[in-house]
């Protein structure tokens, strides 16, 4: 089942078209060119992009003729996207595919909770380590700063961590979950249980490489030196540096 609604945007007129797995489509027509994408950030993913406009609280990524066009919303425009957004999911849902998303979202859960139960080899057998979104709790990066680690948060629009020297090349690594926050942690110690609890995902080695605030822009987080094996750990949102040399 299909799901859609035009709304005004400024000057403009955008078409949402929701599919019954929940997937979104935007679409306007901007002087007879007709633009299209599924990229929407909120207020929160906006923070870590670079060249945001003063006021904008939302951005839908759009192309068309071969170009790469941002729209970005005023409070009041990203507010009426999300409500529209919202309204269209349930208009389109059907038992079916809900069943089929409802048994997804188990098994993820339950994988998500048979990981953390080899993650808590890390601290405290009683302890928790997952928020109730997935991500690594603060105990644990405590647990693995106090291993020698550092720890900082980017933003995923397209699945990855993107690395790469800034202003010359990026490759973006699988972060193994999708979109949203990603707890990247620096190990310069060994982990020796990590390659059990995590995925080789690939290594990087070279100076001053970038970890990037998002996977899609060029804000440079933190940057790090050596050579390092990259893992992701299935089940949650963290993705692991393991620095092998100097």
């Amino acid at each position: 089942m299909q799901a859609k609604r035009t709304i005004k945007i400024g000057s403009y007129f955008m078409e949402i078209i929701v599919e019954s797995n929940h997937s979104v489509e935007y679409r306007v027509d901007v002087n007879g060119i007709l633009l299209k994408g599924s990229t929407y950030l909120g207020a929160e993913a906006l923070k870590l992009q670079k060249g945001v406009p003063e006021g904008a609280c939302g951005l839908v990524k759009l192309e068309g003729n071969g170009k790469h066009v941002p729209l970005y919303l005023t409070a009041k425009n990203a507010e009426l996207v999300e409500k529209t957004v919202s309204e269209l999911k349930a208009e389109a849902s059907d038992p079916e595919t809900d069943r089929i998303i409802k048994e997804k979202a188990e098994e993820e859960a339950v994988a998500q909770r048979d990981h953390y139960k080899q993650v808590k080899a890390f601290g405290d057998d009683e302890g928790d380590y997952l928020e109730d979104d997935g991500r690594l709790s603060q105990e644990l990066i405590e647990e693995f700063t106090a291993k020698g680690a550092g720890c900082v948060t980017t933003f995923s629009d397209v699945g990855n961590v993107k690395v790469g020297v800034p202003g010359a090349c990026g490759v973006c690594v699988s972060n193994g979950y999708g979109d949203g926050g990603t707890t990247v942690v620096i190990a310069k110690k060994p982990i020796p249980d990590l390659p059990v609890i995590g995925t080789f995902v690939t290594s990087v080695e070279g100076k001053q490489i970038g970890i990037f605030a998002s996977d899609c822009g060029d804000t440079v987080a933190m940057t790090i030196s050596g050579r390092y094996g990259i893992y992701n750990i299935p089940g949650t949102r963290c993705v692991v540096f393991a620095k092998w040399e100097d």
